[in-house]
């Protein structure tokens, strides 16, 4: 619990928008892992959830190439989720 506690005191450090950032970075790679070795639709949901959460951090900073690249991403993951939920 102390951990924890310790963890959310960094990340109100950082500010709101780098503590999006971290935690949806983390998101991403739990995501591509739940994606390739347990369940597509649920790597699929949590990456588009990571990818949204990144998308402020990236348009606070003026990173028009990283939104641009989210946004593509977005683009492919919500087209894959529907395909997946279309189909079950």
């Amino acid at each position: 619990m102390k951990k924890l506690q310790m963890l959310c005191v960094n990340l109100k450090k950082f500010g709101l928008t780098n503590s999006l950032r971290i935690i949806g970075s983390t998101f991403l790679i739990i995501g591509y892992f739940m994606m390739l070795n347990v369940n597509v639709l649920w790597g699929v949901s949590i990456r588009l959830v990571a990818n949204g959460i990144c998308l402020p951090w990236a348009i606070k900073n003026e990173v028009w190439d990283f939104v641009i690249l989210l946004g593509f991403f977005m683009t492919i993951e919500f087209h894959k989720f529907l395909q997946l939920v279309a189909n079950s």
